[in-house]
């Protein structure tokens, strides 16, 4: 174990923290550091730049950066000439978005772009919310060589916008900053030490064969995922989000798309997540549901190597009837989802039971909160194709349903906060705060909310 200078850790941390490392000094240390573009201080009242906890600190940078503070009264965190400017704009090519748009969009000030553009220096506040949108952690600008995965995460996003004509830049940043909230809600699950299950799942790259077809494999590792999960066979997932985000520690992150589109699900590093889609048929939380399933199908058992093209899906692909999908990959996540949702033994018992088809799908539907299309082709495939007319239903999801999966998504207070930034997001921000471990600059830079209301959005999250 490596032994530290008591003097050293006194001047850095305070002689009030108790502790003989960096780690234990930082967790008791009542000192507050400010970050600038270039360097990181001592916080006093006239500092503009980002006020930081000391463990933020110490986890960003690490002890050698803070150590310069025992005898100076900054200490420099650009390891480059140019830096970070420079990495930013490598990023924003690698992204393959307009620069000055782009800018526009991160809301700076015109001071701002004007020394961006002319390598000055830019307030870092600016620089962060810039580099949240484009997926890079704050911390690393000016160390770009920490930064290689959100490089390649633009890279990738760059060639798909370049093969896909409704990947617009600001599709393109959507996703980018999906993917930064996806991997910081990682990071703070960890630093809260959330409780989060392992299904031990080894990804399976079969996708069907001749004698069992994409659909039926599907269906098997939906059974699997129901089995390790403890589901028994009829038992209904009553909050799908709740599944994901509480029990297996998997964002689910809500953004604006194309309206044709479904969701995604992202891979950032070794960090994966599910994008949903705030627009089109996602608004029906049946429809919410079924895309959830389908992306949670792509990021459990799809390999590693699907994975990094970035999995983005449509509507016409996660309603479809899952035998007649063409695409073996969706395919399999479709009839994964309406498994996983609404087991075949079940469904088929309660179909059988009702006096008509009408009746029959309604059940279905009910009991397992699934929308009639998908209610529908599942009972016709395990009725081995038999046609089931119902006609006209009109059934809603109910308000418990809705409020189960939205878990304060789409009511938040102050509305400025992005959707997604909300949810579990957002909770996990407030308890980090509320434990001491992040400053209320830091939770607002989170949430993206300006520091005048950061203590409404704080005193919300409390009282839901």
């Amino acid at each position: 174990m490596a032994e530290y200078d008591t003097q050293e850790l006194d001047r850095v941390f305070g002689s009030e923290s108790c502790g003989s490392t960096p780690e234990s000094r930082a967790r008791t240390s009542n000192r507050i550091f400010v970050r600038s573009q270039h360097q990181v201080s001592f916080w006093n009242e006239g500092s503009k730049g980002r006020r930081f906890k000391a463990g933020e600190v110490l986890d960003a940078y690490g002890w050698d950066v803070l150590r310069e503070l025992a005898d100076h009264s900054a200490s420099p965190v650009v390891t480059a000439g140019g830096e970070p400017l420079r990495f930013l704009t490598k990023q924003l090519e690698a992204l393959g978005v307009d620069q000055r748009k782009t800018l526009v969009a991160a809301k700076w000030p015109q001071t701002s772009i004007d020394a961006f553009e002319r390598n000055r220096q830019v307030p870092f506040k600016d620089l962060e919310r810039l580099a949240q949108m484009i997926s890079v952690e704050p911390h690393e600008l000016g160390q770009p060589d920490q930064a290689e995965s959100a490089h390649s995460l633009g890279v990738r996003l760059r060639s798909i916008g370049a093969t896909h004509a409704r990947f617009s830049s600001k599709v393109v940043l959507a996703l980018a900053e999906a993917a930064w909230v996806i991997r910081k809600q990682h990071e703070l699950t960890r630093l809260l030490n959330e409780p989060v299950r392992d299904l031990c799942i080894t990804p399976d790259d079969e996708y069907g064969s001749y004698l069992t077809p994409a659909w039926r494999k599907g269906q098997q590792l939906a059974q699997d995922t129901r089995d390790r999960l403890g589901f028994d066979g009829n038992q209904r997932i009553e909050s799908l989000t709740q599944l994901l985000e509480d029990t297996l520690g998997i964002p689910v992150i809500h953004v604006e798309l194309p309206v044709d589109f479904a969701g995604a699900t992202i891979a950032n590093g070794d960090v994966r997540g599910i994008v949903i889609n705030t627009n089109g048929k996602n608004h029906n939380v049946w429809v919410r549901r079924m895309t959830m399933a389908h992306e949670l199908g792509h990021l459990l058992w799809d390999p590693p190597q699907r994975l990094k093209r970035l999995v983005v899906d449509r509507y016409s692909e996660v309603e479809a009837d899952f035998v007649k999908a063409q695409d073996p990959v969706e395919q399999r996540a479709n009839a994964f989802a309406v498994e996983f949702l609404a087991p075949r033994a079940a469904i088929r018992s309660l179909y059988l039971e009702a006096s008509n088809a009408r009746d029959g799908v309604i059940a279905i539907m009910e009991a397992f909160d699934i929308g009639r299309a998908a209610a529908t082709y599942h009972i016709q495939n395990e009725l081995h194709g038999a046609t089931v007319k119902t006609g006209q239903i009109e059934l809603e999801p109910d308000d418990a349903l809705i409020a189960r999966e939205e878990l304060t998504v789409g009511y938040f207070k102050p509305d400025e906060v992005p959707y997604s930034r909300r949810g579990k997001f957002a909770r996990l921000v407030a308890k980090a705060v509320r434990e001491g471990l992040i400053t209320d600059d830091t939770a607002a830079a989170y949430l993206r909310c300006s520091q005048a209301h950061i203590d409404d959005a704080l005193a919300f999250i409390a009282q839901v």
